[in-house]
């Protein structure tokens, strides 16, 4: 079994939608997708070594694997 961690933090306010559409919209998620996070891992493999393959070979080992996060004490939401 293999472990990867990683730590993000935001240096400023994100969302998901396009700016100018209506707040109630497609408000932001508080946190990524087990999905979305696999699917970035496997981004990035491809985008430094410029291999597809080798992101196909990833998404093969790690599709069915558990995703568990910690999510933060506090965490603002707003609508503008």
């Amino acid at each position: 079994m293999v472990w990867v961690s990683g730590t993000y933090e935001f240096a400023s306010t994100f969302s998901y939608r396009i700016p100018y559409f209506s707040s109630s919209y497609a408000l932001t998620t508080l946190a990524p997708s087990p999905s979305t996070i696999k699917l970035a891992i496997v981004a990035s493999i491809i985008n430094r070594k410029g291999n597809i393959k080798d992101g196909k070979i990833l998404f093969e080992g790690i599709r069915t694997a558990e995703v568990l996060m910690e999510l933060p004490t506090k965490i603002s939401v707003f609508k503008v």
